[in-house]
């Protein structure tokens, strides 16, 4: 019995079309035939849509293919042109013409595909199938010039078509010359007949899917992108995840590409890296940090912001400063003590904004005060502030829980069509081994889903951390023998990770500050989580008294099972 593609019956077809005689006729022919139904080769060649369907392709390694078309009921030919019994046209100059020209679009395709030499060994010819006719009938009719009852099976042949399909299919043609061999008879079917494949969704499909989201600038992103080309200095505020970042690099590249020089300052090392990385395209764009940028205006190998105010303001006197326009990330750490005192900010915004074609932004958190005690003087007096409310970096449930750290019902609006996201994962213990075998698991199980992007995020420093004894290798570390890097929360501000798992989570996170620089209640939890686009795990070294603490802390009544209650007052689950 022939292969029959489709296996369990013809695909849909017309009844009046008597296709599925010829399918269940053809199904009977030895088992080295393959025989496809409703066989359509599309193509997009030069920019053009073609789509072409022959009712029936038979291939046999050792005879070539066959294209048949079937025509039943009356038919009539006059004049060269073929008509259906009710008298309309047929299409295409005929059935003749159908069957070849499918013949032709199939000799194309092995061109296409750059399987052209395989033609001089496999022949392609075509037929036309009558079923509603007898062969006597068939064979008595005047053929017309592009016709012949060589090519032509009828009512007969649906009892045995083999003999007529072998006739059709052992005429000599000149150009072919050899046959098949084993190899590329399975070259024929496996890649221009019937190509097979399987497609099976990645493990992270959901999460790519959601990376496509992200990508998009909102609407709001986009006013705020677009007004800033109207306005020279601006101060853009922004919740975590709500695209500062984004914007300031769009904005830098705009100016950039007018031909301008670009400073793009922030003020953390891997942030830095980060931003040269999307920068690497663009030579006209310097990055640096805060202390960077001291050390290479004053050539010292240590940051001197007084010296660099002085240095400043030698540039700007004789005109030497290299910048048109300035562009400032996480602007709320420039409020550190002897950044302020020196004066940077305003320094850099009076020099550039000299130029009348000069700009300076300034893009900040209010929330994440945790370099400095206060916002810089030239945020607060800012004549243009603009505001971003709208999340597009986390899912619904991390930026909620992230925000709950702060106190309240952490209301957070995110981007249309956002995803919920699974729930934060919170495992509360006293016990730093069990803390350490939680975070080995999450590690695990974060990377069975396909995410690679998983990073360790300690709420202390690397160095005081309780699990500081799992860190192995500098700049970064890693979490064991696993490709998760470890960094402190104040470190990766700024930065983001498909999943985060955040360690030495304690009570302390949620002290009032009692020394300067000290972050307020909540704020290096809220820097850590919001870190996290899909996938937040927690590892909160806290029995049940901290918690009650902590919930006091943040306004909430919880002495009846107060873990239970901290965890949802966190957005979260508990881990099982």
């Amino acid at each position: 019995m022939a292969r029959m593609i489709p296996p369990m019956g013809p695909r849909e077809y017309v009844p009046a079309s008597r296709e599925n005689y010829i399918y269940d006729a053809l199904a009977t022919l030895p088992d080295d035939y393959l025989v496809i139904h409703s066989c359509t080769i599309v193509s997009a060649a030069s920019g053009e849509y073609r789509e072409n369907e022959g009712d029936f392709v038979v291939f046999n390694p050792d005879l070539g293919i066959l294209c048949i078309e079937s025509k039943a009921g009356q038919i009539s030919c006059k004049d060269g042109c073929w008509y259906y019994g009710d008298g309309r046209e047929m299409s295409k100059s005929g059935p003749y013409a159908q069957a070849r020209h499918i013949g032709y679009r199939i000799m194309t395709r092995f061109s296409e595909l750059g399987l052209g030499k395989l033609l001089s060994a496999c022949k392609v010819m075509h037929a036309v199938w009558f079923p509603s006719l007898p062969n006597h009938i068939l064979r008595s009719i005047d053929y017309p010039t592009d016709a012949s009852f060589d090519f032509t099976l009828g009512l007969d042949d649906l009892s045995d078509p083999e003999p007529k399909i072998r006739s059709i299919m052992s005429i000599d043609v000149s150009a072919v010359t050899g046959t098949l061999s084993q190899e590329d008879a399975r070259k024929v079917v496996d890649k221009v007949l019937c190509p097979e494949f399987s497609i099976v969704p990645t493990k992270r499909l959901r999460y790519d899917l959601n990376d496509i989201a992200f990508a998009r600038l909102l609407d709001s992103q986009a006013r705020v992108l677009n007004y800033l080309a109207f306005q020279r200095s601006a101060a853009i505020n922004g919740a975590a995840g709500t695209g500062k970042t984004l914007i300031a690099v769009e904005r830098a590249k705009q100016v950039a590409e007018q031909g301008g020089r670009v400073l793009f300052l922030c003020y953390n090392a891997l942030l830095k890296n980060e931003l040269k990385e999307r920068f690497s395209d663009w030579d006209n764009v310097s990055v640096y940090t805060a202390a960077g940028f001291a050390c290479a205006i004053c050539g010292s190998p240590e940051p001197d912001f007084a010296k660099l105010g002085d240095k400043l303001l030698e540039l700007a006197e004789s005109g030497d400063f290299r910048f048109d326009h300035v562009v400032v990330d996480e602007a709320q750490d420039f409020g550190a003590a002897e950044i302020e005192d020196a004066g940077i900010l305003p320094l850099l915004h009076d020099i550039v904004l000299e130029s009348p074609k000069g700009t300076f932004y300034m893009f900040y958190d209010s929330r994440q005060l945790v370099q400095g005690t206060s916002l810089p003087s030239l945020i607060l007096g800012a004549d243009c502030k603009l505001t971003l409310y709208v999340n597009c970096r986390n899912t619904t449930s991390i930026a909620t829980c992230s925000l709950r750290a702060l106190g309240g019902e952490g209301v957070c609006e995110t981007r249309l069509g956002a995803a919920e996201g699974s729930a934060p994962v919170l495992f509360a213990s006293k016990s730093e081994s069990e803390l350490e075998e939680f975070v080995d698991d999450q590690i695990a199980e974060l990377k069975s889903r396909g995410l690679d992007d998983v990073v360790v995020l300690t709420c202390k420093t690397e160095h005081s951390s309780q699990f500081a004894h799992t860190f192995r290798g500098r700049g970064p570390a890693f979490w064991k023998s696993t490709k998760a890097p470890v960094h402190s929360c104040r470190k990766f501000k700024g930065l983001e990770a498909d999943a985060v798992v955040l360690i030495d989570v304690d009570e302390s996170l949620w002290d009032e500050p009692e020394l300067p620089f000290q972050p307020d209640p909540g704020l290096l939890f809220y820097t850590g989580a919001s870190r996290a686009k899909y996938e937040l795990r927690i590892a909160a070294h806290m029995d049940e008294d901290a918690c009650v603490r902590v919930l006091e802390a943040l306004g909430v009544e919880g002495r009846r099972k107060p873990v239970a209650r901290f965890i949802k007052q966190l957005n979260a689950v508990e881990a099982k």
